[in-house]
């Protein structure tokens, strides 16, 4: 159950998503027309983990219109389960409990091993304005607002607790860059590229040479960066096998509570 490119809603033949629609689905929500896999299923033949519902079915609840195998099976014909209503052979025992417990627990087992691993997307690493400010770095990445813009430059807020302020100007592309950061969705905040370079006014140099010279420092914005919303949580990598790997261990605790009821 593992989904490369997890959509919201996925069709095809073969289709995989956190919903599913196809021939064969698998997703979180499946619908199949010939076989469906996940928590809920639905189809001809349904292995759904919590919930099956189909000509065939396998599930924590299976509804089925011909065989069922399930913890709690309703079948039109032959049903199996810990508790089963079916018209024409119903088959109950306790003991169908200790076996659903034993597939969810292996099904779960099998599911972890092939589950990508979690990574989260490396932030770049930001530093204080306040630094770049007071001369204890020259340049760095900080992550900011934009509080206002003119024609010669922008002014910044810290995104940070510390809501530092400043004006900056622009460098050769730095506008440009802006402009483009600004169309993409996502957070208010972005990523600056702030430089800090010391300039003399122009009243220095006409100033008298024994006085010493009033050297000013300027901040510059060379780059902006825009931070992309995060996905929806049925975007992300592994949602389905995670999601699958919840409901078996909610299938498994329902089956050992279920079993611990009947036996005694």
């Amino acid at each position: 159950m593992q989904d490369a490119r997890p959509r919201l809603v996925a069709f095809g033949n073969v289709a995989v998503g956190f919903i599913a629609i196809g021939n064969v689905a698998v997703g979180v929500v499946a619908i199949g027309a010939s076989v469906a896999v996940g928590p809920i299923a639905i189809g001809i033949n349904a292995v759904g983990i919590l919930l099956g519902l189909g000509l065939n079915a396998a599930g924590t609840a299976a509804i089925a219109l011909i065989n069922g195998l399930g913890l709690y099976t309703f079948a039109g014909v032959n049903g199996l389960g810990a508790r089963t209503i079916a018209y024409v052979n119903a088959g109950e025992s306790a003991f169908v409990a200790l076996l659903w417990l034993a597939l969810q627990l292996v099904a779960a087992r099998l599911v972890s091993r092939r589950m990508p691993a979690q990574s989260a997307e490396a932030q770049p690493a930001t530093v204080p304005l306040a630094e770049i400010m007071s001369g204890a770095r020259e340049e760095g990445l900080v992550r900011a607002r934009v509080r206002a813009i003119t024609e010669e430059g922008v002014q910044i807020e810290e995104d940070t607790p510390e809501a530092t302020v400043a004006s900056l100007a622009f460098s050769d592309r730095a506008r440009a860059s802006l402009e483009a950061a600004q169309r993409v969705p996502g957070s208010p905040a972005m990523l600056v590229t702030v430089r800090a370079s010391r300039e003399m006014p122009s009243q220095a140099v006409e100033a008298n040479y024994r006085s010493a010279p009033q050297v000013s420092r300027v901040l510059w914005s060379e780059d902006f960066k825009a931070i992309p919303a995060p996905p929806p949580f049925w975007a992300r990598p592994g949602v389905v096998p995670r999601l699958s790997r919840v409901s078996l261990a909610v299938g498994a605790t329902i089956a050992l509570a279920e079993f611990v009821v009947q036996w005694f």
